[in-house]
């Protein structure tokens, strides 16, 4: 597995990027009820009744079929908090929760406190306690074929025991297709798309998709560059792995493109960091603060402009893809934008 689907691989500087690309006890939908016939929807491959057999085919073409509407559902963070903007609360999670810096960021807007844990490291999962509350389905993030996010291989088929694990891929997805994807799938749980929560949400996502642009318009030349690192490597972003970073540039965003044939970084040494330049450094927040990130990057490295004009702006690599969450994430980095100045480099 490349570097992009492997966190593991403890991220200890930047990442150059604004913010995103892919995490509640029952599902239940904004209303606490469940749609009926004529609410029905296509969801995805997948459709289905709220109070009858279920069945929904995931992204790795996989055809999920159950007798009636999973109730118990455990997910991975970050598409625990992409159920959370739609009403549906998992039982339990697994996957890290909070960053240095206190954030929940892998759960969006979701409460913490509103579902158990069944891991907060990368790719551990207490999959004994996953057998005891025997989940009708497990929902995992992908970055490759056969590969779930967030759970290490010699735990698979353990996971893969509890119940059917249900994979939403992130690669291809710019971040409406990512949540749409979502949407796909609540639906089949219950979740009325034209109800108030989904269509709040959707709103509030196009809003600031269109806040991004104009204030994206308002700084012609404005540029960013998407990176993260080691100890003793740096890896440049490339924009096209990520659905965030796709996003930014439909939307109008210059992103450095680094010179590579790799799908998710370039890697280069600390002493490489001068190869590309921009305006607005935007960092892995897996580090933490803009503060941690920059205290992480070798001293002989913060000579870049965007360092020393203080244009460094926290990316946040694993992110919840539900509307309103991405809203928020949109939101912030406009406010990055409108702040920041175009004539750096």
């Amino acid at each position: 597995m490349n570097r992009a689907a492997t966190p593991r691989l403890r991220l200890l500087a930047l990442l150059l990027v604004t913010g995103l690309a892919v995490a509640c006890s029952g599902s239940s939908n904004a209303d606490d009820e469940a749609t009926d016939a004529d609410a029905t929807e296509e969801a995805g491959s997948g459709t289905t009744a709220a109070d009858g057999p279920w069945t929904f085919t995931d992204d790795f073409d996989v055809t999920h079929e159950l007798d009636e509407v999973p109730e118990t559902i455990v997910a991975e963070v970050s598409m625990a908090g992409a159920l959370w903007d739609l009403g549906i609360e998992v039982d339990a999670t697994f996957g890290q929760r909070e960053l240095p810096d206190g954030t929940t960021d892998p759960l969006g807007l979701a409460d913490p406190d509103a579902m158990e844990s069944l891991g907060d490291v990368y790719g551990e999962v207490n999959t004994e306690r996953l057998q005891l509350l025997d989940p009708d389905i497990i929902v995992v993030p992908s970055y490759e074929e056969g590969q779930y996010w967030g759970v290490n291989e010699d735990l698979v088929d353990d996971v893969e025991r509890a119940g059917p694990v249900v994979a939403i891929t992130i690669p291809g997805k710019d971040m409406r297709a990512m949540a749409d994807r979502v949407l796909d799938l609540a639906v089949t749980l219950g979740v009325d798309p034209e109800g108030a929560q989904a269509t709040e949400a959707i709103e509030a996502y196009e809003t600031a998709e269109a806040d991004l642009r104009a204030a994206l318009e308002a700084k012609p030349g404005l540029t960013f560059m998407a990176a993260s690192g080691t100890v003793d490597q740096l890896y440049v972003a490339v924009p096209s792995g990520y659905s965030d970073l796709l996003t930014y540039q439909e939307l109008g965003m210059e992103i450095v493109e680094p010179d590579t044939d790799e799908q998710y970084w370039e890697t280069l040494s600390w002493e490489q960091i001068d190869t590309y330049t921009a305006d607005v450094l935007l960092a892995d927040s897996r580090v933490g603060s803009v503060d941690q990130i920059v205290e992480q990057i070798p001293e002989a490295a913060r000579s870049i402009p965007p360092i020393e004009a203080d244009q460094v702006a926290r990316w946040e690599v694993t992110l919840a893809p539900g509307y309103a969450n991405l809203a928020r994430i949109l939101t912030d980095l406009t406010e990055v934008v409108e702040a920041a100045d175009p004539d750096v480099v």
